[in-house]
């Protein structure tokens, strides 16, 4: 008996294992509508209309699609603006609503200069920016989309915020310039920091909080460029000011080519921020201000760039988590499909213990390029994440595609990884007004035989859009008023269909309104 309940007793000591999960399940996907509208980037921003979802933005060539997080993880966008880029800044007047900065480009200065509006967030989305910052501040930038939230810099109890110049057509030196977040915001920047040369100083600009616990939050910011001339730069806030000069530099001997920066949230949840730089094939994880944990992303491909998703709970087990891909991964049939791999976070760190991994579905397309772990978008307390597979015009990939996963599997998925939706339903197009182009879209529960047809106001069939069998899913097309030389007006949509086994037959009309 003796016997017995020692050898018990050694299993119960023995570690024990537990599988990871070898893959995200895969939500949904988008892709551009055409190759004039391709979709480059996606993230995260907060949650803008204080919902308790978190809400995100897409990026396409000509326009920014605002989309809320919901329960039943629909995507549906609630507004697009019409500009060449934007990023979350956090609630910057303390009213608890994640906040919106865009980028407006202005052709009337060669080179373009943009100038750049807040849309404040609220319960009710208002879209008249609130704050313009224009020039003659002389911003003469490249469009920079790897800003993040600051958090609060000076101490006042507002989160501060960030506008990054990191080409400057004026002098050559990349800036950085600093606002103060407040209940009312001034359009002079507090503080404006300066790069040492032409080497894209602000590239990435981000809050890692407070590095140094004097109190205050802290930045950092990076400067791309070739061997020991990249650097990543901590400076430290401060009640008064920020000092010009950095507390800390991060580079050669370290590393040399510098690709990302990426705040990481809490890895280890010791109370501090920790963030990732990708540079020389490798991540460099930085948890709190102890010496990097080192990836080697080489593992994964000869060559190729890597990227970074972080700072999201993707497990939901009080831990943030991270993923690192590589461009250059190859397949198990020697095809270069790119790949993104996951890391639970912890007390401490296993980076031989890949959590799951996720592979590109076409060749040469850069799978993981880019990627962010956005928050939990339908509230079920697991953070979702965003995996892009950039546009390539010249290749089989014009427009571009967005690869949505979730850790929890979703019920209703159909065999293209979208939900199902559980009635008929035709969609108001998206914008409305528009001018030319709006998208329509539309729902199926089941298979059914569809009729999607534009008609004017006098009940004058203007065009059939779709007439064939669909699969149930959500279902997207572009219309174009200027291909039918219609002047502005109202028009009218009507969707007619019968399910497959044709029991169910359905009819909707909605409005358009077209505006030259």
């Amino acid at each position: 008996m003796k016997g017995l309940f020692i050898s018990l007793l050694f299993l119960l000591l023995l570690p024990v294992v537990i599988k990871a999960q070898s893959s995200l399940y895969l939500v949904d996907t988008l892709t551009g509508t055409s190759t004039s509208d391709r979709i480059f980037d996606a993230k995260g921003i907060g949650d803008i209309n204080g919902d308790g979802y978190a809400d995100f933005i897409v990026s396409y060539q000509r326009y920014i699609d605002l989309y809320y997080g919901n329960p039943q993880f629909k995507l549906q966008p609630a507004h697009r603006f019409y500009c060449s880029g934007a990023y979350g800044i956090g609630d910057v007047n303390g009213d608890g609503y994640a906040d919106l900065m865009l980028i407006i480009n202005d052709s009337s200065y060669d080179p373009v200069w943009p100038y750049f509006e807040i849309i404040l967030g609220g319960k009710e989305l208002d879209t008249i920016p609130k704050f313009t910052y224009y020039p003659p501040y002389h911003w003469s930038m490249m469009m920079s989309d790897k800003v993040y939230p600051l958090g609060d810099l000076n101490g006042d109890g507002y989160n501060d915020f960030a506008i990054s110049s990191p080409i400057n057509w004026t002098d050559g030196i990349g800036k950085v310039y600093i606002f103060k977040g407040g209940k009312t915001l001034a359009d002079t920047p507090w503080v404006i920091l300066k790069g040492s040369g032409d080497f894209f100083f602000g590239k990435a600009v981000l809050g890692i909080g407070d590095y140094n616990e004097d109190g205050y939050d802290d930045i950092l910011i990076s400067e791309p460029a070739d061997g020991n001339t990249c650097k990543v730069y901590l400076y430290l806030g401060n009640k008064d000011s920020i000092s010009v000069t950095s507390y800390k530099t991060f580079g050669s001997p370290t590393f040399n080519y510098l690709t990302e920066v990426k705040p990481a949230g809490s890895i280890s949840r010791d109370g501090k921020k920790d963030f990732i730089i990708s540079a020389d094939n490798k991540a460099f994880i930085y948890l709190g201000n102890n010496e990097p944990v080192i990836y080697n992303a080489s593992k994964l491909g000869n060559g190729g760039y890597v990227a970074i998703g972080a700072g999201g709970d993707i497990n939901n087990d009080g831990y943030d988590d991270f993923i690192i891909s590589n461009t250059n991964h190859l397949n198990s049939d020697s095809i270069m499909v790119g790949i993104s791999v996951g890391f639970w976070g912890g007390k401490s760190i296993d980076l031989t213990n890949e959590a799951f991994r996720m592979e590109g579905d076409k060749k040469w397309f850069e799978y993981g390029k880019s990627m962010d772990i956005v928050g939990d978008i339908n509230g079920d307390g697991y953070a979702d994440v965003f995996i892009m597979q950039p546009s390539y015009p010249d290749f089989n990939n014009p427009t571009g595609k967005l690869f949505i996963y979730s850790y929890k599997k979703i019920d209703g998925i159909n065999d293209k990884g979208s939900l199902l939706p559980d009635s008929y339903k035709l969609n108001q197009n998206y914008p409305n007004p528009f001018n030319p182009t709006t998208i329509i879209s539309y729902e199926l529960p089941t298979s059914s035989k569809v009729t999607l047809k534009v008609f004017d106001v006098l009940g004058r069939e203007i065009t059939t859009l779709i007439d064939k069998e669909e699969t149930a899913g959500e279902h997207k097309i572009e219309f174009d008023a200027a291909k039918y030389k219609l002047c502005s007006g109202i028009y009218l949509l009507r969707i007619k269909g019968i399910s497959e086994d044709s029991k169910t037959e359905f009819m909707q009309v909605v409005k358009m309104l077209y505006l030259k």
